[in-house]
């Protein structure tokens, strides 16, 4: 089995990976990659899009090959728009997408000066992310969980069954993860103002 994780940046993609190794599942990243991204894998995303997710190629896809030896887990926020793709080539994979509050999120990615910081630019981006991602789950229907940050950071207990469930993890795993997350959790959320 073969399972994809997404979500904007900056919305809990690098924790949930965490969670889900703590699950059990190979991830396929050595310690201290970026972002618990697989670098192989994300070379593909960017041969796909681009190496820039600010500004993303949403042209059609060239043909790329993939490694025969694959992680059991793959995390990248490119997924959102380079779903497809990978869909054609593991109809059976299991979709897990986080999603954070946009203004939380704006605030997250703005917090670093080198980026843009005008909210409108982010509000489009995240769109458009969105919009990839909501086409390519209406026409492929995938097998998909969608979770939410500030639930599984409140709400671990639910949150986490839903996923262990979702995803077949052994009841051990489950338990050690919750014992790890407890330790390791930080919601962070902005206010509007």
């Amino acid at each position: 089995m073969k399972i994809f994780i997404t979500g904007f940046h900056h919305s809990g993609t690098s924790f949930l990976t965490e969670v889900i190794k703590r699950l059990g599942f190979s991830i396929g990243s050595a310690d201290g990659v970026r972002h618990s991204e697989h670098p192989e894998l994300s070379q593909i995303d960017e041969l796909l899009i681009g190496e820039d997710w600010m500004d993303p190629s949403f042209r059609p896809w060239r043909e790329v090959q993939v490694p025969d030896e694959l992680p059991e887990a793959y995390k990248n926020p490119r997924l959102m728009i380079t779903a497809d793709f990978w869909h054609k080539r593991f109809p059976e994979a299991k979709w897990v997408i986080i999603n954070r509050e946009r203004h939380d999120v704006i605030r997250s990615v703005t917090d670093d000066q080198s980026r843009p910081q005008e909210a409108g630019f982010w509000q489009k981006l995240i769109s458009d992310y969105r919009r990839s991602w909501d086409n390519f789950v209406a026409e492929r229907k995938p097998v998909v969980l969608e979770l939410d940050y500030r639930e599984l950071c409140q709400e671990p207990e639910q949150t986490l069954t839903r996923l262990a469930t979702f995803l077949g993890a052994d009841p051990e795993c489950l338990a050690e993860c919750r014992r790890w997350f407890q330790e390791n959790v930080k919601y962070k959320t902005y206010d509007r103002g």
